[in-house]
């Protein structure tokens, strides 16, 4: 029976991260199809970094 639980957990769990890793591509897509149509504007990866290293004090 413990085997049986353990199976069907695995199963459920690589379920709940594959729905997961779907909604994080739609995330991705409609973030991209933002900034390339100019309705948002991007932070240069300098700018992030900056803000990062200031949070853990570098």
């Amino acid at each position: 029976m413990e085997e049986l639980m353990d199976r069907q957990t695995h199963s459920l769990q690589q379920f709940i991260e594959l729905g997961i890793e779907s909604a994080w591509k739609d995330v991705v897509a409609e973030r991209v199809a933002e900034i390339r149509s100019d309705a948002v504007e991007g932070i240069p990866g300098s700018e992030i970094s900056a803000r990062i290293a200031k949070i853990v004090g570098r």
